[in-house]
């Protein structure tokens, strides 16, 4: 088994169970491999989950850069992106990322920089692309509004902090959305992203 299977292989028990719970025995029990040659490969638990959420935001990356490329419109970015996000998370334990905030400072900050980052940049190029193709409001505030994403987006982070915690990663994802969507479409946007859902 080479070292990027690994890597792999543990990233899906880590979003199935939370990161918290499973040891590093739990891990060299699971892939069959000894536990020497887990810290053979990884140093530590913190360094093995720095590496697994380096790996994602690479993943994610060239993801939402293929969606820029190749989607039509503004508003297709938005729903392909949502659409793969759902499929790739909505299976995940509600506590991974409680887990990296709490527990894994190194690789949060990395996911933190990866949000305040490239991720606001995308949503404020996305946001400035639909309103210069006429789906999006002319009035919305490309600057404030990717600002606000970001800081909905941290909600996912606390989930423990509130109500939404037994909620599904699939439909909090999928509210989020819609929440932001219906927020800066034009009725010309509007039209065809309802178009769009029933294709």
């Amino acid at each position: 088994m080479d070292r990027q299977t690994i890597i792999s292989d543990i990233s899906k028990i880590y979003m199935s169970y939370g990161i918290k719970s499973i040891t590093m025995d739990d891990i060299a029990k699971s892939l069959k491999i000894s536990k020497r040659t887990l810290y053979e490969l990884f140093e530590t638990k913190n360094n093995l989950v720095k590496i697994i959420v380096e790996k994602k935001i690479e993943d994610e990356k060239i993801i939402i850069q293929k969606f820029i490329n190749e989607s039509e419109n503004a508003i297709e970015v938005m729903v392909n992106i949502s659409r793969t996000m759902i499929q790739m998370y909505k299976d995940s334990h509600n506590s991974v990322l409680q887990d990296l905030k709490k527990y894994h400072a190194e690789a949060w900050k990395k996911i933190d920089d990866f949000h305040n980052n490239y991720i606001s940049f995308v949503v404020k190029q996305n946001l400035d692309r639909g309103i210069e193709e006429g789906f999006y409001r002319k009035e919305i505030n490309p600057k404030i509004l990717s600002a606000f994403y970001i800081i909905q987006l941290q909600l996912f982070s606390n989930l423990s902090n509130f109500k939404l915690k037994k909620e599904k990663h699939e439909e909090l994802i999928k509210q989020f959305f819609d929440y932001h969507i219906f927020g800066i479409l034009s009725i010309e946007g509007i039209k065809y992203y309802l178009n769009l859902n029933k294709k």
